[in-house]
Parts: C-alpha cells; sequence; structure tokens
C-alpha cells in the first residue's frame, strides 16, 4: 500500500470536488480548482527559477490566506519544504530563523 502525501489528499479532493470551496477570505472563495492550479503554477515558477534547488526550506513571509496556501503547496509540489513566518516578528528574529534554516528564498506578497 503506498503512503499518501499531502498533495494527493490535495489531487484526490480537487478530483472529487473541483467546484467546492477550499479556502475562504475576506473578498471571497476559492475552489479546489483554483488552488491547485495556482499552487501549480508557483511550483512551476519555482522549478524554472531556482533550478536545481531541491529539498531545501522555502520561507513564506504573508498573512495567512489563499496565497499563504497555495505558496504552502507550490512549494512542495516543487519537492522543497515550506516555513511559514509572521508578518509580525521582529525583523532580529527573523533574521535569526533565515540564518538558522540555511535559506535565501523567501516568497511574499509585498
Amino acid at each position: 500500500m503506498r503512503k499518501l502525501t499531502v498533495l494527493d489528499y490535495l489531487e484526490e479532493t480537487e478530483e472529487k470536488y473541483f467546484q467546492k470551496t477550499a479556502v475562504i477570505t475576506e473578498k471571497r472563495k476559492y475552489t479546489y480548482k483554483e488552488l491547485t492550479e495556482s499552487a501549480r503554477i508557483i511550483a512551476f515558477a519555482i522549478v524554472n527559477e531556482l533550478a536545481g534547488y531541491r529539498h531545501k526550506p522555502i520561507m513564506l513571509f504573508m498573512d495567512k490566506g489563499f496565497e499563504c496556501f497555495s505558496s504552502m503547496f507550490g512549494v512542495l509540489y516543487s519537492g522543497n519544504s515550506y516555513v511559514p513566518m509572521d508578518i509580525k516578528t521582529p525583523i532580529e528574529r527573523l533574521m535569526h530563523i533565515l540564518d538558522t534554516m540555511g535559506s535565501g528564498i523567501i516568497i511574499t506578497t509585498t
């Protein structure tokens, strides 16, 4: 029996319930289809822009919401791991985390 990953569950859910709501924000609702499509676009950008960058942490510096969720899945699709960063964290603490993780890659909305 094969072990399922979070991406397997996402894809199975998208296949069955592609028009159902996956993420609700203050502005709108997003379907599972929109979530997986956005995640794949992000993964494609990571793989194309960072050729050879695999099995490494990528920092996510953004508020919780659709962009954060699609970025999380996009990073996983790219073969990397994500580290969510709280935007309210003091800069000194963020710099320490970046140094500790050894990642120079940050995805942000601003």
